[in-house]
Protein backbone atom coordinates (compact mmCIF):
# COMPACT_ATOMS: atom_id res chain seq x y z
CA UNK A 1 0.00 0.00 0.00
CA UNK A 2 1.65 3.56 -1.32
CA UNK A 3 2.15 5.37 1.90
CA UNK A 4 1.36 9.22 2.35
CA UNK A 5 4.52 10.67 -0.04
CA UNK A 6 3.59 7.67 -2.48
CA UNK A 7 6.54 5.57 -2.33
CA UNK A 8 6.73 1.57 -0.99
CA UNK A 9 6.87 0.94 2.33
CA UNK A 10 10.33 -0.60 3.52
CA UNK A 11 10.08 -4.70 3.94
CA UNK A 12 11.74 -6.80 6.78
CA UNK A 13 13.33 -9.66 5.79
CA UNK A 14 12.32 -12.72 7.21
CA UNK A 15 15.14 -15.64 7.09
CA UNK A 16 13.23 -18.45 8.71
CA UNK A 17 14.74 -21.54 6.59
CA UNK A 18 17.94 -19.94 5.40
CA UNK A 19 20.95 -21.65 6.35
CA UNK A 20 23.04 -20.82 3.38
CA UNK A 21 23.83 -18.31 0.50
CA UNK A 22 23.70 -15.59 3.01
CA UNK A 23 26.45 -13.36 0.63
CA UNK A 24 23.78 -13.96 -2.55
CA UNK A 25 22.05 -10.70 -0.61
CA UNK A 26 24.49 -9.73 2.03
CA UNK A 27 26.63 -8.27 -0.73
CA UNK A 28 27.11 -4.30 0.27
CA UNK A 29 24.39 -3.97 -2.57
CA UNK A 30 21.30 -6.01 -1.89
CA UNK A 31 21.95 -6.08 1.58
CA UNK A 32 24.67 -5.30 4.18
CA UNK A 33 27.15 -7.17 3.40
CA UNK A 34 30.83 -7.06 5.69
CA UNK A 35 31.87 -4.05 6.93
CA UNK A 36 35.35 -2.76 6.41
CA UNK A 37 36.56 -4.19 9.49
CA UNK A 38 35.82 -7.38 8.71
CA UNK A 39 38.24 -10.53 9.48
CA UNK A 40 39.94 -11.01 5.81
CA UNK A 41 37.83 -14.44 5.05
CA UNK A 42 36.39 -15.78 1.74
CA UNK A 43 34.78 -18.36 3.98
CA UNK A 44 30.82 -18.42 3.69
CA UNK A 45 29.10 -15.67 6.33
CA UNK A 46 27.32 -18.91 7.61
CA UNK A 47 30.82 -20.40 8.49
CA UNK A 48 30.89 -18.52 11.47
CA UNK A 49 27.46 -16.38 12.02
CA UNK A 50 24.89 -18.88 12.64
CA UNK A 51 21.93 -16.55 14.10
CA UNK A 52 19.90 -14.74 11.16
CA UNK A 53 18.67 -12.33 13.66
CA UNK A 54 22.13 -10.44 14.58
CA UNK A 55 25.69 -10.93 13.07
CA UNK A 56 27.01 -10.15 17.12
CA UNK A 57 28.04 -13.88 18.82
CA UNK A 58 29.43 -14.94 15.54
CA UNK A 59 32.40 -17.72 16.60
CA UNK A 60 34.91 -17.88 14.23
CA UNK A 61 35.73 -21.34 12.54
CA UNK A 62 39.46 -22.02 12.06
CA UNK A 63 38.54 -25.18 10.07
CA UNK A 64 41.20 -25.77 7.43
CA UNK A 65 43.35 -22.57 8.79
CA UNK A 66 46.84 -23.70 9.06
CA UNK A 67 48.51 -20.42 8.84
CA UNK A 68 48.47 -16.88 9.18
CA UNK A 69 47.21 -16.89 12.39
CA UNK A 70 48.43 -13.09 13.22
CA UNK A 71 46.49 -11.49 9.99
CA UNK A 72 43.34 -11.53 12.47
CA UNK A 73 45.23 -12.44 15.90
CA UNK A 74 46.87 -9.10 16.17
CA UNK A 75 45.33 -7.60 19.24
CA UNK A 76 43.10 -5.48 17.13
CA UNK A 77 40.61 -7.94 14.89
CA UNK A 78 41.05 -11.23 17.25
CA UNK A 79 42.76 -11.65 20.78
CA UNK A 80 46.86 -11.45 20.25
CA UNK A 81 49.76 -11.99 22.22
CA UNK A 82 49.00 -11.28 25.92
CA UNK A 83 52.06 -9.46 27.54
CA UNK A 84 53.39 -12.18 29.66
CA UNK A 85 54.24 -14.38 26.27
CA UNK A 86 57.17 -15.87 25.49
CA UNK A 87 58.98 -12.67 23.73
CA UNK A 88 59.36 -14.03 19.89
CA UNK A 89 59.00 -13.28 16.18
CA UNK A 90 58.23 -17.02 15.22
CA UNK A 91 54.73 -16.95 13.65
CA UNK A 92 51.78 -18.25 16.11
CA UNK A 93 51.36 -21.22 14.38
CA UNK A 94 54.92 -22.71 14.96
CA UNK A 95 53.90 -23.57 18.54
CA UNK A 96 49.94 -23.16 18.54
CA UNK A 97 48.76 -26.10 17.11
CA UNK A 98 45.34 -25.97 17.75
CA UNK A 99 42.79 -23.45 16.57
CA UNK A 100 40.18 -24.22 19.37
CA UNK A 101 42.59 -23.17 22.40
CA UNK A 102 45.77 -21.81 22.85
CA UNK A 103 46.88 -23.90 25.87
CA UNK A 104 49.19 -26.43 25.33
CA UNK A 105 51.77 -24.83 23.27
CA UNK A 106 55.08 -26.55 22.74
CA UNK A 107 57.41 -24.21 21.77
CA UNK A 108 59.39 -25.04 18.70
CA UNK A 109 63.42 -23.98 19.40
CA UNK A 110 63.77 -23.87 15.70
CA UNK A 111 66.54 -21.45 14.91
CA UNK A 112 67.30 -20.53 18.03
CA UNK A 113 70.86 -20.40 19.22
CA UNK A 114 71.23 -18.00 22.23
CA UNK A 115 69.69 -15.95 24.60
CA UNK A 116 67.46 -19.30 26.48
CA UNK A 117 67.58 -17.58 29.48
CA UNK A 118 65.27 -14.53 28.23
CA UNK A 119 62.74 -17.39 29.17
CA UNK A 120 64.57 -20.10 30.55
CA UNK A 121 64.57 -17.98 33.78
CA UNK A 122 62.17 -20.07 36.17
CA UNK A 123 58.98 -17.80 35.24
CA UNK A 124 58.18 -17.67 32.04
CA UNK A 125 59.67 -21.43 31.30
CA UNK A 126 61.54 -23.90 33.18
CA UNK A 127 64.90 -22.04 34.38
CA UNK A 128 68.16 -23.82 36.46
CA UNK A 129 66.85 -26.43 38.37
CA UNK A 130 68.15 -26.69 42.46
CA UNK A 131 70.92 -28.96 41.51
CA UNK A 132 72.55 -26.91 38.59
CA UNK A 133 76.33 -26.14 38.50
CA UNK A 134 76.80 -23.19 40.00
CA UNK A 135 77.45 -20.57 37.05
CA UNK A 136 76.78 -16.87 35.41
CA UNK A 137 77.25 -18.31 31.88
CA UNK A 138 74.48 -18.32 29.57
CA UNK A 139 72.72 -21.61 28.62
CA UNK A 140 73.62 -22.34 25.28
CA UNK A 141 77.48 -22.63 26.30
CA UNK A 142 76.89 -26.05 27.50
CA UNK A 143 72.99 -27.03 26.41
CA UNK A 144 73.53 -27.53 22.63
CA UNK A 145 70.16 -28.99 22.12
CA UNK A 146 67.09 -27.13 22.14
CA UNK A 147 65.29 -30.74 22.58
CA UNK A 148 66.33 -31.52 26.24
CA UNK A 149 69.12 -30.43 28.77
CA UNK A 150 70.78 -33.75 28.53
CA UNK A 151 74.17 -34.48 27.05
CA UNK A 152 75.48 -30.95 27.72
CA UNK A 153 78.95 -30.64 27.75
CA UNK A 154 80.28 -28.40 30.51
CA UNK A 155 82.44 -25.67 28.80
CA UNK A 156 84.98 -24.67 31.67
CA UNK A 157 86.49 -21.84 29.57
CA UNK A 158 87.77 -19.04 32.47
CA UNK A 159 87.15 -21.40 35.22
CA UNK A 160 90.76 -21.68 37.73
CA UNK A 161 89.28 -22.82 40.82
CA UNK A 162 86.92 -24.54 43.07
CA UNK A 163 86.92 -27.56 41.09
CA UNK A 164 85.58 -29.79 43.48
CA UNK A 165 82.76 -27.86 44.00
CA UNK A 166 81.16 -29.66 40.96
CA UNK A 167 83.47 -32.43 40.23
CA UNK A 168 82.39 -34.31 43.83
CA UNK A 169 80.75 -37.33 42.48
CA UNK A 170 77.42 -35.97 42.66
CA UNK A 171 77.07 -33.12 40.52
CA UNK A 172 80.34 -33.96 38.22
CA UNK A 173 82.92 -36.72 37.91
CA UNK A 174 84.91 -36.72 41.22
CA UNK A 175 88.14 -38.95 42.36
CA UNK A 176 88.40 -42.30 41.04
CA UNK A 177 88.83 -44.65 43.24
CA UNK A 178 92.67 -45.32 42.36
CA UNK A 179 93.53 -41.26 42.69
CA UNK A 180 96.36 -40.35 44.68
CA UNK A 181 95.21 -39.92 48.19
CA UNK A 182 95.11 -36.20 48.63
CA UNK A 183 93.26 -33.04 50.21
CA UNK A 184 95.04 -30.49 47.84
CA UNK A 185 92.55 -28.95 45.36
CA UNK A 186 92.04 -30.66 42.16
CA UNK A 187 93.49 -27.58 40.42
CA UNK A 188 96.75 -27.99 42.38
CA UNK A 189 97.98 -30.40 39.61
CA UNK A 190 95.42 -30.58 36.90
CA UNK A 191 96.06 -27.81 35.17
CA UNK A 192 93.46 -28.58 32.17
CA UNK A 193 89.47 -28.39 32.16
CA UNK A 194 89.53 -30.13 28.84
CA UNK A 195 91.25 -33.09 29.99
CA UNK A 196 92.53 -34.70 33.40
CA UNK A 197 95.30 -36.16 31.60
CA UNK A 198 98.95 -34.65 32.25
CA UNK A 199 98.41 -33.46 35.41
CA UNK A 200 101.64 -32.73 37.23
CA UNK A 201 101.91 -33.32 40.99
CA UNK A 202 102.81 -30.79 43.53
CA UNK A 203 104.83 -32.53 46.38
CA UNK A 204 104.64 -29.83 48.47
CA UNK A 205 101.37 -30.99 50.61
CA UNK A 206 102.23 -35.05 50.50
CA UNK A 207 103.05 -36.35 53.30
CA UNK A 208 102.14 -39.93 52.35
CA UNK A 209 105.07 -42.40 51.58
CA UNK A 210 106.32 -41.96 48.04
CA UNK A 211 105.93 -45.61 47.66
CA UNK A 212 102.10 -45.59 47.97
CA UNK A 213 102.33 -43.95 44.86
CA UNK A 214 105.32 -44.53 43.15
CA UNK A 215 104.94 -47.85 42.53
CA UNK A 216 104.89 -48.51 39.07
CA UNK A 217 101.33 -48.62 38.92
CA UNK A 218 99.94 -45.50 40.23
CA UNK A 219 103.46 -43.68 39.20
CA UNK A 220 106.85 -44.47 37.59
CA UNK A 221 108.62 -46.71 40.49
CA UNK A 222 112.05 -47.76 41.09
CA UNK A 223 113.71 -48.18 37.69
CA UNK A 224 115.09 -51.62 36.78
CA UNK A 225 118.83 -50.24 37.54
CA UNK A 226 118.07 -48.90 41.05
CA UNK A 227 120.30 -49.63 44.02
CA UNK A 228 118.20 -53.06 45.32
CA UNK A 229 116.74 -51.55 48.36
CA UNK A 230 113.56 -52.14 50.32
CA UNK A 231 114.53 -48.54 52.40
CA UNK A 232 111.81 -45.97 51.61
CA UNK A 233 112.11 -43.51 48.88
CA UNK A 234 112.13 -40.52 50.89
CA UNK A 235 115.16 -41.47 53.16
CA UNK A 236 117.50 -40.70 49.34
CA UNK A 237 115.23 -38.98 47.33
CA UNK A 238 113.63 -35.72 47.83
CA UNK A 239 110.29 -34.49 46.68
CA UNK A 240 111.74 -31.38 44.89
CA UNK A 241 114.22 -33.43 42.51
CA UNK A 242 115.36 -37.05 42.60
CA UNK A 243 118.70 -36.01 42.30
CA UNK A 244 121.44 -35.96 43.33
CA UNK A 245 120.73 -38.59 45.91
CA UNK A 246 121.36 -37.98 49.92
CA UNK A 247 121.87 -40.97 52.40
CA UNK A 248 122.87 -41.16 56.14
CA UNK A 249 123.91 -44.35 56.91
CA UNK A 250 122.71 -45.12 60.46
CA UNK A 251 124.76 -48.08 60.70
CA UNK A 252 127.44 -48.33 63.67
CA UNK A 253 129.44 -50.37 61.14
CA UNK A 254 129.55 -47.90 58.47
CA UNK A 255 131.81 -44.47 59.06
CA UNK A 256 130.26 -41.58 57.15
CA UNK A 257 132.93 -40.95 54.18
CA UNK A 258 131.68 -37.35 52.80
CA UNK A 259 129.54 -36.46 49.81
CA UNK A 260 132.24 -37.05 47.47
CA UNK A 261 132.12 -41.43 48.01
CA UNK A 262 129.81 -43.04 45.33
CA UNK A 263 126.85 -45.30 46.54
CA UNK A 264 128.46 -48.04 44.05
CA UNK A 265 132.06 -47.51 45.66
CA UNK A 266 130.92 -49.97 48.23
CA UNK A 267 127.91 -51.29 46.97
CA UNK A 268 129.56 -53.00 44.01
CA UNK A 269 126.56 -55.46 43.92
CA UNK A 270 124.01 -52.82 43.86
CA UNK A 271 122.34 -54.26 46.60
CA UNK A 272 121.73 -52.55 49.91
CA UNK A 273 123.92 -55.19 52.04
CA UNK A 274 127.66 -55.14 51.33
CA UNK A 275 129.43 -57.91 52.20
CA UNK A 276 133.04 -57.32 54.07
CA UNK A 277 135.88 -58.00 51.91
CA UNK A 278 138.09 -58.95 54.69
CA UNK A 279 135.49 -60.00 57.23
CA UNK A 280 138.39 -60.85 59.39
CA UNK A 281 139.17 -57.56 60.17
CA UNK A 282 136.01 -56.04 60.36
CA UNK A 283 134.31 -54.05 61.53
CA UNK A 284 137.46 -51.69 60.93
CA UNK A 285 138.56 -50.44 58.14
CA UNK A 286 140.54 -53.11 56.82
CA UNK A 287 137.69 -54.73 56.22
CA UNK A 288 137.02 -53.17 53.30
CA UNK A 289 140.32 -51.42 52.56
CA UNK A 290 143.34 -53.83 53.71
CA UNK A 291 143.94 -54.30 50.46
CA UNK A 292 144.86 -50.82 49.95
CA UNK A 293 147.23 -51.34 52.81
CA UNK A 294 150.93 -50.21 52.02
CA UNK A 295 153.23 -51.46 54.66
CA UNK A 296 156.21 -49.43 53.54
CA UNK A 297 154.31 -46.27 54.38
CA UNK A 298 153.98 -48.13 57.95
CA UNK A 299 157.02 -48.32 59.62
CA UNK A 300 156.82 -50.03 62.97
CA UNK A 301 160.75 -49.46 63.84
CA UNK A 302 164.18 -49.42 62.30
CA UNK A 303 166.91 -51.21 64.96
CA UNK A 304 168.05 -53.58 64.38
CA UNK A 305 166.48 -53.96 60.88
CA UNK A 306 163.84 -51.91 59.55
CA UNK A 307 160.16 -53.64 60.45
CA UNK A 308 156.46 -52.74 59.04
CA UNK A 309 153.39 -53.09 60.66
CA UNK A 310 150.77 -55.44 59.26
CA UNK A 311 147.35 -54.77 58.10
CA UNK A 312 145.84 -56.95 61.08
CA UNK A 313 147.77 -54.75 63.52
CA UNK A 314 146.54 -51.34 61.73
CA UNK A 315 142.65 -52.45 60.91
CA UNK A 316 141.52 -49.27 62.29
CA UNK A 317 143.28 -47.10 60.25
CA UNK A 318 142.31 -43.78 62.47
CA UNK A 319 144.08 -45.48 65.30
CA UNK A 320 147.82 -45.04 66.55
CA UNK A 321 151.23 -46.27 64.32
CA UNK A 322 154.08 -44.85 66.51
CA UNK A 323 157.37 -45.56 65.20
CA UNK A 324 159.43 -47.14 67.50
CA UNK A 325 163.03 -46.20 68.14
CA UNK A 326 164.24 -50.41 68.36
CA UNK A 327 162.34 -54.06 68.25
CA UNK A 328 161.92 -53.31 72.38
CA UNK A 329 159.04 -51.03 71.78
CA UNK A 330 159.40 -49.42 74.57
CA UNK A 331 160.43 -45.91 73.37
CA UNK A 332 158.34 -44.18 70.84
CA UNK A 333 160.79 -41.94 68.50
CA UNK A 334 157.79 -40.50 66.83
CA UNK A 335 153.89 -40.42 67.78
CA UNK A 336 151.37 -40.78 64.94
CA UNK A 337 147.83 -40.89 66.12
CA UNK A 338 144.83 -40.28 63.86
CA UNK A 339 146.28 -40.10 60.80
CA UNK A 340 143.52 -41.16 58.62
CA UNK A 341 140.30 -39.87 58.42
CA UNK A 342 137.10 -41.03 56.33
CA UNK A 343 136.01 -37.63 55.42
CA UNK A 344 139.79 -36.20 55.28
CA UNK A 345 141.03 -37.68 51.75
CA UNK A 346 144.80 -37.51 51.28
CA UNK A 347 145.61 -41.03 52.44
Amino acid sequence: MPNIAGSALPTKMNHPAVTGGCATCHNGVTALGKPSGHIATSAPCETCHKSTMTFAGARMNHTGITGGCAACHNGVTALGKPAGHIATSAPCELCHKSTMTFAGARMNHAGITSGCVTCHNGITALGKPTGHVITNAPCDTCHKSTVTFAGAQMNHTGITGNCASCHNGVIALGKPTSHIPTTAPCETCHRSTVTFAGARLDHSRVSAPCASCHNGATAEGKPTRHFVTNLPCELCHRTVTWTPVTYRHTSPAFVDHGPALACNSCHVSNAQVVPWKFPAMKPDCAGCHADKYRPPAHVKFEHPVQVYYTAMELKDCAGACHIYTDNTQRTIQTRRTGMHRAIGGGW
